[in-house]
Order: structure tokens, then C-alpha cells, then sequence
């Protein structure tokens, strides 16, 4: 087994004139180098920390001074425990010329340059020979200074964490000229006059598309479709950033690959698939979606199939409040759990889902060290380390890694439809298989003998307010869900729209011989017959805040003025909290509600079978979902529509 690890997990030897490519061998891509084939495990932020005069006492942190007699004891120490954990890549941030000096075999590294960040790309106007200039001489001088080391290095990123936010970038695209031309080029040829311009959108300051090429600019119009050619226009910066960054990092070193710009654990399809036309691996850092290291089924899945690149994570990891640094972890939402046996547990399960997934080429563990007690610049504080702020190993860790099946023979482990964990008395679940739209979330449903649970999980856009003259999302914007669940010859249908943590109907209950309103206005879900819903059906219904056959609620401390079922009294997961990192959705999600945590949102919807059905649910009955959901600003549309065996 040790001599299985070390030849497939080895980097490249020094061979002199002898770069790096992709291969794709037993269904799996790998990247493969004088040594042959490897996948790139790799670690970020491997550097010596702060100088003896830069040290502060008060903010204990990682730094070599305090632990080697010199820079090159450090870098061939570091690097030897590097390999002997069976790590072979130096990733982002590292002390690239110290640790390469130290000549050890089987290392090899993948340097990041800022390009765009430091030129203020996409932002500022890349068609500006002042920024494409800089963008050149920032890459240049780190490329150049590596010179020598050229054998070791698989590629470059261009940058990390890139700004992709489509209301940000709309509201810089008045403030260059180029960027202006871009997006009226853009809108032009999707309005050919003024008056079908305006259905979409609110001018300020203009009155023409004539007089917008001078002044004035544009926010959405609510309820309109002009994120679409938004999202065009943002196609096209990235088209420009992407070959730009190609063509700058060919130029000081060809035989270099180009790795991306490390997505912000969350993409953008349109720009996913620029991406993908101008990188030789698309590169994204992943944010555990769980605390027991899970991420969202959608996500990986999704990037390739728009980007049809193979794919690098560049960061991924896990915490525990149990460490001997003094990290609180407190200071973001990064995954935390309690004891050091229960973070290395998580770094397994990350790593070997992702050497089992065929289209991923590596995975950089974010990061060597603890990061300082007290925080860092940024005030980030936790527990990320292999070893300690006192250069010591956290042995769980490498105990955990150790034992990992670095072959890459196991199955997949991330598909668009798998089983997901149950709760106790739960007779089953599973993860929905998306029939169309955008690669932007999940729905999973789980079962008990009295209740059926559909939970949504999607990936927002940020800065979405900024698309509005108003200056926030307007009520008929904000994400909607269409929800049909068909059951022992019963239908449940409702339409929900999420507003500030809230699920709010925007109808009401019809069952077969209940008087009311006419529901055939209302918005059909997808693929229903013209006028299906005035056939006699046994239990059509919304998602009702005063139904509790189908309800959405909210937790008691962000109820706020909704009325109805009391959500108290609704059964309860194990291990629940506000928090939504505390175990697998499924299991710590409490029933019934939306729930925002930065970009990503959650709501659950619950079906009680004794209401809705007078008897519990069987194993081995059919259930049939037609789900659309739409994000915020109408930005993005998923659909999930099928049918199956509760078992």
C-alpha cells in the first residue's frame, strides 16, 4: 500500500525541461508529469510566518524563528513532513523559493500571481492599456522570479476569489468606458428599440440608448427579465479576464497550465463557462456545505458540466473548538466542530470524496498552520492548521490522512441523485434529481411514517440590491418556489415566496368541494396540462401558513409576524439550531422554515401524512415532485420533476 501511495500521490521529479498536462486514464483525469500520473494533494499558506521583529506576544501565531536556527532548516524540515504525509504540492501563498531550494523529491507547486485583483480586474476597464499593462508586469515579475524552478511548477493562478457578483459589476460597468460600450453592445442587440428596453429596465439620467453611450445607466425594472442580458454582459467580462490571463501567463511561461481563478465556493454558470474555454483546469475553493464535511450534492457536479474542464479545489477545511492554539473560531461561518478526532473525521471525508470524483485533478488543504490566536489581519481565527502556532502536528489529522484510499478506485461519491442520512424513525431519503435549469442548489425529501420533509438548499448572488433604483430587492423579485408533491392519489400544490427569512403563500388552500377563489389563475407549476387544475382532485393545496397539511414556518426566534400553525409545536430534528452547519441538512435543519446564511439559503416544507393523507406513510408507495425554484432578482432557475419509491 505505502508504494501504491507514493507513486500515484508523488510529484514529478527533476527533470530539467519537463513540464505538466492532463491525462484522463480509467475514466479518471489526472495530471501527469516526468513521474507519470498524480493527483495534486496539496497544502496552502506554507511560509515561516513573521520575522522576530514583527512577532507580537499578545497574538500568538505560527512562526519558524521560534522553532529553526534558519529559513533553510525550515524549508527542508517543513518539507520532509510534507512528503512524509504523502502531501506532493506547495499551494497558494507559500515561500515558493525557500521551499523549492530545498530540493525535496516529490514536491512540486502551483504559485498564485494576482493578476487581476492587483490591476483592479474585472472591475476597472480591461480594454485600458494602463491596466492590461499592469496586469502583464504583475504577472511577469513572479513568474520571472521562478525562473529556475520552472520544472517544478504545474501552473499558475491568475488570482483568488474573484468578484463575479453580477450587481457589483453592473453598477461599475456606467463608471469606464469600455465597460460602457461592452454593455450597450449588449443590450442592443438584445432591445432593438428603447420602448422594449424599458420592459426590462429603469434609466437614470438618459432617455435614449443613444444618449445611455454618454451618460446616465440603468437598474433592473422589478418583476422584469433584465438579469438575463445581465448575465450576458458578465459573460463577456469574463471572456476578457479569462483570455487576458491566459495569454499573459502563455507568454512568460508556455509551458505552464493555466489553473483558474479559485471560485469563492460559489459560481456563476456564465462565467463558469468562460472559464472553462480558457483554463486548463478550473479551480474553485470549497466550503463544507455540513459540519461533518458533506457538501451540497449540486455543486461540483454543476461547475463541470458547464466549465467541461477538469477541476482543482483549492481550499478546503474543518476546525474544532478543541485545539491547542487558542483558535476561537469565530470571527465567519467556516465549518466548526467539536473535538480534534471529529475535524480530522470531516478532513477524511473531504479528501476522499474528492480523490473519488474522476473529473478532479487535486486538493489543497487550506492551510499548514493554525492561523494566529487572536486572528489575523482580516481578524480570521480558526483552527485550520496541520500543525499548531507551536509547530506541533494535530495527530488525528495525520493519522486520518494516513488512512485514506489515495488509489482512486472508489465509486464516485458525488452524484446528482444519492442516498442522504436519516433522522431517527425515518424511513428514507434521497437527493432529487435537477431535471433542468441552473446548477444553483438542491432539493432533498426525507420520510417518516407521519410526515413527508422537502428542503430546498440554493446558492444565492450577493449584491443583488445593487441592480435596483430602490436600492434593495423589490417583494416580486425575492426567490419563489412552486411545489408540487403528489401522493396517494393526492395532489399538494402551493407557491411560496422567501422574503427576509420568511416563507410567505401567495395562495391558498383548494382541496376538491372547498369554496373560494378560483386557483386555476394561478401560476401553473412546470409541465402541468392547460386547465389540469380544474380536474376533481382528492387534495390539491398550497404551502400555507395557516394549512398544516403542507406548511412553511419559521423558528420561533424569527417568526416575526406570521401567523398560523405555531411552529413550536412541529416536530424537531436532533442536534437543531439556528446554525445550519451543525450536522447534515437532513438532520439539523429544523422543519418548516428559511433560514439565510450568507449566500446560502434554505427552506423546508412538511406534509403531514395524517392531515393530508388520514394514515401513515409505507415503504415502497410512490411520490411524484415538480419543483421550480427562482433565486433572488430572478437571477437563476432550477426544476426538479420525478418520481419516486419511498423505500
Amino acid at each position: 500500500m505505502i508504494g501504491l501511495v507514493l507513486t500515484l500521490l508523488a510529484g514529478p521529479s527533476l527533470v530539467a525541461d519537463t513540464r505538466y498536462h492532463l491525462v484522463k486514464e480509467g475514466g479518471k483525469d489526472w495530471l501527469r508529469g516526468p513521474s507519470g500520473k498524480f493527483f495534486s494533494f496539496g497544502v496552502c499558506c506554507v511560509e515561516p510566518g513573521p520575522s522576530a521583529k514583527d512577532y507580537r506576544a499578545d497574538n500568538t501565531s505560527y512562526a519558524s524563528f521560534r522553532y529553526y536556527t534558519s529559513p533553510k532548516d525550515w524549508a527542508k524540515d517543513t518539507t520532509q513532513r510534507l512528503t512524509s504525509w504523502h502531501f506532493n504540492t506547495i499551494g497558494a501563498w507559500s515561500g515558493y523559493k525557500e521551499l523549492l531550494e530545498a530540493k525535496q523529491p516529490g514536491l512540486v507547486c502551483t504559485p498564485i500571481l494576482h493578476i487581476g485583483s492587483s490591476a483592479g480586474a474585472p472591475w476597472v476597464d480591461m480594454w485600458d492599456r494602463k491596466t492590461t499593462d499592469l496586469m502583464d508586469k504583475v504577472a511577469a515579475g513572479q513568474i520571472d522570479a521562478l525562473k529556475g524552478q520552472r520544472d517544478r511548477i504545474v501552473g499558475y493562478f491568475s488570482d483568488n476569489e474573484q468578484g463575479w457578483w453580477n450587481g457589483a459589476l453592473f453598477d461599475w460597468a456606467w463608471k469606464s468606458a469600455g465597460h460602457r460600450k461592452l454593455v450597450l453592445r449588449v443590450l442592443k442587440a438584445k432591445y432593438p428599440t428603447w420602448q422594449k428596453l424599458l420592459k426590462d429596465f429603469e434609466p437614470v439620467g438618459a432617455s435614449s440608448l443613444q444618449g445611455l453611450s454618454a451618460k446616465g445607466r440603468l437598474y433592473l425594472r422589478p418583476g422584469g427579465s433584465g438579469i438575463q442580458s445581465i448575465h450576458t454582459y458578465v459573460g463577456k467580462l469574463a471572456d476578457r479576464y479569462y483570455s487576458l490571463c491566459r495569454g499573459i501567463i502563455k507568454k512568460h511561461d508556455p509551458g505552464a497550465l493555466y489553473l483558474g481563478d479559485r471560485f469563492i465556493s460559489n459560481f456563476y454558470p456564465e462565467v463558469a463557462a468562460q472559464a472553462g474555454r480558457y483554463c486548463d483546469v478550473v479551480s474553485t475553493n470549497l466550503n463544507a456545505d455540513w459540519n461533518d464535511g458533506t457538501f451540497t450534492p449540486f455543486y461540483l457536479p454543476g461547475l463541470h458540466r458547464i466549465a467541461k474542464k477538469p477541476l482543482m479545489i483549492t481550499e478546503y477545511y474543518m476546525s474544532a473548538k478543541e485545539n491547542r492554539s487558542g483558535n476561537k473560531n469565530d470571527s465567519s461561518g467556516f465549518p466548526v466542530v467539536v473535538t480534534q478526532r471529529e475535524r480530522a473525521g470531516g478532513f477524511a471525508k473531504q479528501t476522499q470524496t474528492l480523490l473519488d470524483i474522476p473529473y478532479v485533478v487535486g486538493a489543497h488543504w487550506f492551510q499548514y498552520n493554525d492561523e494566529p490566536q487572536n486572528g489575523r489581519g482580516d481578524g480570521e481565527n480558526y483552527n485550520f492548521g496541520l500543525v499548531d502556532t507551536s509547530n506541533r502536528p494535530y495527530e488525528e489529522l495525520i493519522d486520518a490522512e494516513k488512512a485514506l484510499n489515495f488509489s482512486r478506485t472508489g465509486k464516485p461519491a458525488m452524484k446528482e441523485t444519492k442516498a442522504v442520512p436519516r433522522r431517527p424513525n425515518e424511513l428514507g431519503g434521497l437527493c432529487l434529481t435537477q431535471s433542468s435549469g441552473d446548477p444553483r442548489g438542491d432539493a432533498f425529501a426525507t420520510w417518516r411514517p407521519d410526515m413527508l420533509n422537502l428542503t430546498l438548499y440554493w446558492y444565492e448572488d450577493r449584491f443583488n440590491e445593487a441592480l435596483y433604483k430602490s436600492g434593495k430587492v423589490p417583494a416580486i423579485d425575492e426567490p419563489e418556489a412552486d411545489v408540487l408533491i403528489s401522493i396517494g392519489g393526492k395532489r399538494f400544490r402551493g407557491v411560496c415566496r422567501f422574503e427576509g427569512g420568511v416563507m410567505k403563500m401567495l395562495a391558498e388552500r383548494h382541496p376538491e368541494g372547498a369554496s373560494g377563489p378560483d386557483p386555476s389563475p394561478l401560476p401553473s407549476s412546470p409541465g402541468e396540462g392547460k386547465g389540469s387544475r380544474r380536474l376533481k382532485i382528492a387534495g390539491w393545496g398550497c404551502l400555507s401558513a395557516t394549512d398544516a397539511t403542507l406548511s412553511p414556518t419559521v423558528p420561533p426566534s424569527e417568526r416575526g409576524t406570521i401567523s398560523g400553525t405555531d411552529p413550536s409545536a412541529l416536530p424537531l430534528s436532533p442536534g437543531e439550531g439556528r446554525d445550519s452547519r451543525k450536522a447534515h441538512p437532513l438532520q439539523a435543519l429544523r422543519s418548516g422554515y428559511y433560514l439565510v446564511k450568507g449566500v446560502r439559503n434554505t427552506g423546508t416544507f412538511i406534509l403531514s401524512a395524517s392531515e393530508a393523507l388520514h394514515r401513515e406513510l409505507k415503504s415502497g408507495e410512490r411520490a411524484q415532485f415538480d419543483i421550480t425554484l427562482k433565486t433572488r432578482a430572478r437571477a437563476y432557475t432550477m426544476h426538479w420533476k420525478g418520481d419516486y419509491v419511498l423505500k
